[in-house]
């Protein structure tokens, strides 16, 4: 039963991804190692070096689609996340496995100069790989980064309207021994991703779509994103953020659960930033309002020399 459901919600998938497959040519698919057999899944459009080099591949890659034309832009799955390589050692997760990453992606691909995107954790992580690799980056795009620092911005975010983990513990509570693990998975989404959201009709298209795999089940995801919070203990990347001297480009959501104030911070804090809020969005703001994403990174690549 589980194996067959989970086949069959990965034709949803493909389908999910069809509009894009037929739009954007050629397409490479394949994996990167990353060493300790730990592979990350990646999807490639256009043809020579990439351009842009983007995080969270599942999330992204449909949304942030139209960036692919007329350039090469590499989306790929995190650690222990979407098709990449099932993780359960916490020793291959944390945070500087995931700075890391970027700079892994980009050897692969040999390309010397790029561009690089991540969203939330990972749009503050690839603020830190451009500053440990200056040379190596052109620009930095952070959709909805985490904020730059624990306090007290960290402290303000669980202040504002967050996930409902108590209706999580309820649903729990309620549901059988031997529920489906898909279905299972939809419920703890439909409850966490409200919050993230300014518009939840997106939610069933997206929760069908993430707990079509297994790497996405709230177990899993508690396990790899509570191993890089734990990693990260009590930061504050201000001051580092302040030797970012690429052009920085923080986009967010009017609706965000990243307060203000962290988002203001940040931009401050780095020589060359840009920010752009976009309305009626929340933290996935970019899965609402891909358009309005796209519009405002398109406009910032292209003003890159």
């Amino acid at each position: 039963m589980v194996r067959a459901r989970a086949k069959a919600f990965a034709c949803i998938l493909a389908a999910f991804f069809a509009t894009w497959v037929v739009a954007q040519t050629p397409i490479e698919e394949g994996f990167v190692s990353v060493g300790d057999d730990v592979r990350l899944f990646y999807v490639k459009y256009g043809s020579g070096a990439p351009d842009l080099i983007v995080s969270n591949h599942l999330y992204a890659a449909r949304p942030l689609a139209t960036l692919a034309e007329g350039r090469t832009v590499v989306f790929y799955d995190t650690r222990g996340r979407g098709f990449s390589t099932p993780i359960h050692d916490a020793a291959l997760l944390g945070m500087e496995h995931e700075i890391a990453d970027f700079g892994r992606v980009q050897d692969h691909f040999g390309v010397e100069r790029v561009s690089v995107l991540g969203w939330s954790l990972w749009g503050a992580f690839a603020q830190r790989y451009a500053v440990r690799n200056p040379d190596r980056v052109a620009s930095v795009i952070a959709l909805s980064p985490i904020e730059p620092a624990a306090e007290p911005f960290g402290a303000m975010e669980m202040l504002s309207p967050g996930p409902d983990f108590d209706a999580v513990e309820a649903y729990l509570a309620s549901t059988a021994e031997d529920i489906d693990p898909f279905d299972l998975c939809v419920g703890i989404a439909d409850i966490i991703n409200a919050s993230q959201v300014a518009d939840d009709s997106v939610l069933d298209v997206l929760n069908a779509k993430a707990c079509a795999l297994p790497n996405e089940y709230d177990a899993n995801i508690e396990f790899t994103l509570g191993t890089i919070f734990g990693s990260m203990g009590d930061w504050d990347w201000l001051e580092e953020f302040r030797a970012i001297d690429v052009p920085l480009l923080i986009v967010h959501g009017d609706q965000d659960t990243i307060v203000p104030e962290g988002i203001a911070a940040n931009a401050e804090a780095a020589q060359n930033a840009r920010v752009v809020e976009v309305a009626q969005a929340g933290h996935m703001g970019f899965i609402e309002r891909p358009a309005a994403y796209a519009d405002a990174i398109d406009a910032f690549l292209d003003e890159l020399p």
